[in-house]
């Protein structure tokens, strides 16, 4: 990775990268299905990582035949998650990169497929609103990761970021594709069992912890 003193902007998802809220999501996962009377599978929840929680809602309707609105499965899906997610907390040394990037004058943007709604309360939990120059949530796109668009989106709002100045770190191989596709230079931070997989979509370098991230941008 290179040094960061060569960065200017770093753009960061949330779930799964600074948050570990996968456990959170997926209770929420299952405790939903269990309502709407479809088998969970983790496989499923693992490619629902990445498109918003509407399309996800979209996904549920169309591959299970679900009568109610999408607005209705919506609700019930957001409620599930509202139940779980406040208990999540962040990785080990998450507020030590945050602040690194700080000190070292890199404006930090936050780029999740997650609600506003959602997200909102653990930042303020944390403290770490003031971090961040800018928020970027699914619902302010049409289509979310893998689908670049809500990195392009990002592109619009500030002109300033480009590929040569600024970073990605992601933890799905959705977000590692929307990312790339959006001509940025992505990192990855998961575990290694998907790290090959990481790298063919388009992540530059892969990492399991976020100390080794840190570590690599001091060097």
């Amino acid at each position: 990775m290179t040094s960061i003193k060569s960065f200017q902007h770093a753009l960061l998802d949330f779930d799964g990268t600074l948050v570990n809220t996968i456990p959170s999501l997926y209770k929420a996962y299952q405790e939903f299905t269990d309502i709407m009377h479809i088998n969970a599978s983790k496989n499923e929840f693992d490619r629902l990582n990445g498109p918003s929680i509407l399309e996800a809602c979209q996904y549920f309707k169309d591959t299970y035949a679900i009568k109610t609105s999408v607005e209705n499965i919506f609700a019930t899906y957001q409620k599930c998650i509202q139940k779980h997610y406040q208990g999540s907390d962040f990785f080990d040394n998450a507020d030590q990169l945050l602040e690194l990037m700080q000190q070292n004058d890199i404006r930090i943007h936050l780029v999740t497929s997650n609600n506003q709604e959602n997200v909102q309360p653990l930042l303020q939990k944390f403290h770490w609103a003031h971090f961040f120059s800018s928020q970027t949530f699914g619902t302010e796109v049409t289509t979310s990761k893998p689908n670049p668009a809500i990195y392009q989106h990002v592109l619009h709002k500030d002109r300033s970021i480009n590929a040569n100045n600024s970073f990605v770190l992601e933890d799905s191989i959705h977000g590692v594709t929307a990312a790339h596709q959006a001509g940025l230079q992505v990192y990855a931070i998961a575990e290694k069992n998907i790290h090959l997989r990481l790298q063919d979509k388009g992540a530059i370098k892969t990492f399991v912890t976020i100390d080794e991230v840190i570590k690599s941008l001091l060097s």
